[in-house]
């Protein structure tokens, strides 16, 4: 039987790990032989040529990966699949797993939906997908008029490697994807990793021999997938220790490691080693869902938030701050913030930046206040030194190097004074030459 693991990336340079974890599983535990072939493209990318593309391998099976980035494109692609070829359509993945009644009442041409841990269920399937379904944990299908959904097993071995030949094969530079856990410590009503079995370990013997292996592989970034990096921080010291030892000799120099972190559960041990790091090594995303207790406490959310303020951190009320917005947890008592500021999708807020001791000997710190009523656009960063005045806007992917008047929108890289408020007409008014400098 020949199957198709198929998966369409948000961009080229992410290279997913979901098809690989499917096609190790099955070359480590599927009773029978089968043909598994890996396809990848883009939603970016002409879904209908990537559905020709499967159609014309002619497969009995064919299975995605379902994130809430790809799902319209991936049940397009089914659709157009299904109306060609008489072949089982599988869809696995959190976009899915979590309704998987809804998706087979809502679309006909989907046969299955996998949850749970597809390194062992996914190949369980292929090899009972004729007979005994009942056998396929996790697994929702029809049954004559009836859908029908098998109970999650939970799984406590660590998953077979990934990082096969076809992988590196397949990788050709493009990010390369860790995972050294599963599972998260935290049950975030917001979000789907909340839902997930209990936080487990992978064998460290493995992960040190994959890090070495991935940062060899021809890519400049590897990324840990790790819902909280330092949940074990002893754990995560021991990584981190181990890329250390090893940067700049079994590591090429120029690979970067980025991790998800939690802010508030950071120790000074695990501090004191990313400050040796070399410089451009790590990467760290940083979250907090929110400074709010009473927010917290309705999202199931355990954060300690008086950790971080305790570490020097002010913060005003009503300080909205969206996923993936990076306050400088090494230096946050440089971080000042106002009274109803917004931060939206993956600011970053430093108060260090170690780019210049390469060049001058030593690291730049600097104080980063922001003022009351401040809108920061997404995949914007904030340098040291700045200050932001009241009832500033910092447009979409600026780069604000210096401080920023209040009542004024800075955009660009570096950016600049495009408008200020005029009291008198109170309009916004253009500036007719940008502005840069420091301001008071």
């Amino acid at each position: 039987m020949k199957a198709i693991i198929g998966c369409l990336n948000s961009k080229y340079i992410h290279a997913s790990l979901a098809p690989w974890c499917l096609f190790a599983g099955v070359k480590a535990f599927a009773k029978n032989d089968y043909d598994i072939k890996v396809l990848e493209s883009t939603i970016n990318g002409n879904i209908h040529d990537f559905a020709q593309k499967i159609i014309l391998e002619n497969p009995q099976v064919v299975s995605f990966s379902c994130y809430i980035w790809n799902i319209t494109q991936t049940l397009y692609a089914c659709k157009e699949i299904k109306e060609t070829l008489d072949c089982k359509i599988i869809l696995g993945g959190p976009e899915v797993a979590y309704r998987p009644h809804d998706i087979l009442e809502k679309y006909d041409f989907v046969d299955f939906v996998l949850s749970g841990e597809g390194e062992w269920n996914f190949p369980l399937l292929l090899d009972n997908i004729n007979d005994n379904l009942k056998l396929v944990d996790g697994l929702t299908y029809r049954n004559n008029n009836e859908i029908v959904t098998n109970p999650e097993k939970e799984y406590n071995e660590t998953p077979p490697s990934p990082y096969s030949e076809e992988f590196y094969n397949n990788l050709k530079g493009r990010i390369a994807y860790i995972e050294t856990s599963r599972g998260c410590p935290y049950r975030c009503a917001f979000c789907l990793s909340g839902r997930c079995s209990k936080l487990r370990f992978f064998d460290m013997t493995q992960v040190k021999k994959d890090i070495i292996n991935l940062a060899n592989s021809g890519t400049q970034t590897v990324k840990f997938v790790d819902r909280t990096f330092n949940a074990n921080s002893k754990r995560a010291n021991e990584i981190l220790t181990f890329i250390k030892e090893n940067y700049g000799t079994k590591i090429p120099e120029n690979i970067c490691f980025h991790f998800e972190i939690a802010g508030d559960t950071l120790t000074k041990e695990t501090l004191e080693i990313l400050s040796q790091m070399p410089i451009g090594a790590v990467q760290l995303e940083i979250g907090m869902q929110s400074f709010n207790e009473d927010t917290l406490k309705k999202i199931n959310r355990k954060t300690n938030t008086e950790k971080l303020i305790k570490m020097g951190m002010k913060v005003g009320e009503n300080f909205n701050r969206v996923n993936g917005v990076i306050l400088d947890p090494s230096h946050c008592w440089l971080i000042e913030i106002g009274d109803n500021v917004t931060m939206a999708p993956r600011v970053h807020v430093l108060c260090h930046d170690a780019s210049t001791k390469q060049f001058i000997g030593y690291t730049k710190i600097g104080r980063v206040t922001i003022g009351n009523n401040v809108f920061i656009g997404a995949d914007s960063v904030i340098l040291p030194g700045v200050t932001l005045g009241k009832h500033c806007v910092v447009a979409a992917g600026s780069v604000v190097s210096h401080s920023v008047p209040s009542y004024s929108i800075c955009a660009g890289c570096p950016a600049k004074v495009i408008k200020t408020y005029d009291f008198e007409t109170k309009e916004w008014k253009k500036v007719e030459k940008t502005v840069s400098g420091n301001y008071k």
